[in-house]
């Protein structure tokens, strides 16, 4: 990431970063919080103004926040989480390598120190209930009014789950690989 400089032609500090990009941009971490804001309200089905009046803001204000313009503080991130029913790492679940690099804190390091401080920066654990796709698949999972079918997708989907093989991890990545390697077990099974 590039060193942000003042009008001064000095390196930024602190106190002037404050959050936004030198063209005044909103702060990709902020905008990221929105965006999980935005997922969570659009998984429980709430319109912006639905949700607006459980914070007690207009609905105005939750379009800024959704879209990064206003950047949330400690006490209304917090009910934030409490309206939407979220542990506070919630809004920082997934979030990409490039998007925390643009903290305030880590924009005010020369990149000879960044690496530095990167070894020493926060990550969020990992928790599967919170990442996007897990998200998507629950609320596509509800939304399927035929109880029976959705019992029988649940089930398939614990079945394979179970029928976990090393072979599916080592060849993830290159379906036709996995494919070829399942064949050659399926012949060798065949000649013993």
């Amino acid at each position: 990431m590039a060193r942000r400089f003042n009008k001064h032609h000095a390196p930024l500090s602190l106190s002037e970063c404050r959050g936004r990009g030198p063209d005044g941009s909103p702060n990709p971490i902020d905008v990221y919080i929105g965006s999980r804001i935005k997922l969570r309200r659009e998984l429980l089905g709430l319109s912006q103004q639905r949700l607006s009046t459980l914070m007690g803001i207009t609905f105005q204000q939750i379009q800024k926040y959704e879209k990064g313009g206003n950047r949330i503080g400690g006490s209304r991130l917090w009910d934030f989480c409490c309206v939407l029913g979220v542990e506070p790492y919630y809004f920082y679940a997934e979030m990409p390598e490039e998007v925390r690099h643009s903290s305030p804190r880590l924009q005010s390091f020369d990149p000879e120190h960044l690496k530095e401080a990167d070894e020493f920066f926060y990550r969020v654990p990992s928790d599967p209930m919170w990442e996007e796709e897990s998200i998507t698949l629950v609320t596509a999972f509800k939304k399927i009014n035929n109880r029976p079918l959705a019992n029988s997708l649940r089930e398939a989907m614990i079945a394979a789950s179970k029928a976990y093989s090393p072979a599916d991890e080592k060849y993830a990545d290159a379906p036709e690989k996995k494919a070829s390697h399942k064949k050659i077990i399926a012949q060798e099974g065949k000649t013993r």
